[in-house]
């Protein structure tokens, strides 16, 4: 500390000896020249100039910006049309697949009325032979006692009886089969209904 007060000290007899302390002036400001009119004209120019490039470049800025928009809008409805296209396609493989599992179930069910067919007809055959059968019997009765013709015309009622259920259940079963056609046959013809409708 004592250090520093004797370098301040001196520095201060220095200063007093040679004339006292003073503000610093660089000289080369006064060398500085004021700026004339037309500086100040260029500089406006120059800055008129850049003002109309950056709202030049704001308009291209602002042109690129709605072609984005557009572009992207465009993007969307692509998007959307896509979709609905995909979904269009679903729908109609949907309608293609319940069309052709109604077209299989008519032929499964008129495949199963086909047996039902070839059974009646054999039923029916059968039938035509036991009443050939019934007829040889009648003349036979004739030449053979009471009991056996009561044991032959019970057979023959319990053969009829059991011939008539048959029957019974065939022309059951035929309707049936005849009625599921019908219900697939209106299924198969909604679906092309449907499809057409989609397709359009």
């Amino acid at each position: 500390m004592t250090t520093y007060v004797s370098r301040v000290l001196r520095f201060d007899r220095a200063a007093t000896r040679f004339g006292g302390f003073g503000f610093w002036k660089p000289s080369s400001l006064n060398n500085i020249p004021e700026a004339s009119k037309n500086d100040v004209d260029e500089a406006n120019i120059v800055a008129s100039e850049l003002e109309k490039k950056l709202i030049s470049k704001e308009g291209e800025d602002l042109k690129v910006l709605k072609s984005l928009e557009s572009t992207k809008a465009i993007v969307e409805e692509l998007k959307s049309k896509l979709h609905g296209k995909e979904d269009k396609e679903n729908c109609d493989m949907n309608i293609l697949k319940e069309l052709n599992q109604a077209k299989m179930n008519l032929y499964k069910t008129t495949e199963h009325l086909t047996a039902i067919r070839e059974s009646v007809e054999l039923l029916n055959k059968r039938l035509e032979e036991e009443r050939a059968a019934l007829e040889k019997t009648r003349e036979r009765l004739n030449s053979v006692n009471a009991a056996e013709i009561s044991k032959e015309i019970q057979r023959l009622s319990d053969d009829a009886l059991e011939f008539s259920k048959t029957g019974d259940e065939a022309r059951f079963a035929v309707d049936n089969a005849v009625c599921e056609i019908e219900r697939t046959r209106s299924k198969i013809k909604a679906a092309e209904m449907r499809l057409v409708a989609g397709r359009n």
